[in-house]
């Protein structure tokens, strides 16, 4: 596929898992609407080698798949690079106290169009890069300013390879957390 095909195209892929609950569509959802230039697709019966495939196709090169956790009320997340690796990141990302979008109020329409990382001061720097190798083209860029309609993920701390915070909108009259998330971390990767 030609650069200039692949620049156009959207850095990430979020999907379910084959039979997704009304629960895991409208998380699904609400990620989509959350991580600005992402792409929504109804997996259906497609196996993994088959998104792959589509993903190639589209020149799209992360996917993140969105099912179901033990936990109720709590989603967890599978994350694939595939310009690294066909196989699944190591990492665990659990999300949960969601506060969906209500309908008719515009208080809790999200609008996103870019992304900031407000990171605690105690996460190491190579984790950090890390992260923003995941999630860079979907980032503010140094020379923006950042506006109300810019979300915020907030690490809030990181203890025992454990990422813990809230992903929030910028706007300050309306500060209300989106969703809180937990990311564990294989040893290898910290």
């Amino acid at each position: 596929m030609a650069d200039n095909e692949r620049e156009g195209a959207s850095p990430l892929l979020i999907t379910t898992s084959r039979n997704p609950s009304h629960f895991i569509r409208r998380v699904s959802k609400l990620i989509s609407f959350s991580l600005p230039f992402s792409k929504r697709m109804n997996r259906g019966s497609l196996s993994l080698k088959e998104i792959r495939n589509f993903c190639w196709n589209m020149g799209i090169d992360k996917v993140v798949i969105v099912q179901s956790s033990r936990k109720i009320d709590s989603i967890s997340l599978c994350c694939y690079d595939f310009v690294k690796s066909p196989l699944q990141i190591d990492v665990e990302v659990k999300l949960m106290n969601f506060n969906f979008p209500q309908k008719g109020d515009k208080n809790t329409r999200i609008e996103n169009k870019n992304i900031l990382i407000d990171y605690a001061p105690d996460i190491p720097e190579s984790l950090k890069e890390h992260i923003h190798n995941f999630i860079k083209p979907l980032l503010v860029p140094k020379a923006s300013k950042p506006s109300k309609t810019s979300l915020k993920i907030k690490f809030r701390d990181y203890l025992d390879g454990k990422f813990r915070g809230e992903v929030v909108r910028n706007d300050p009259k309306n500060q209300l957390p989106l969703l809180s998330f937990e990311i564990t971390l294989n040893p290898e990767v910290a």
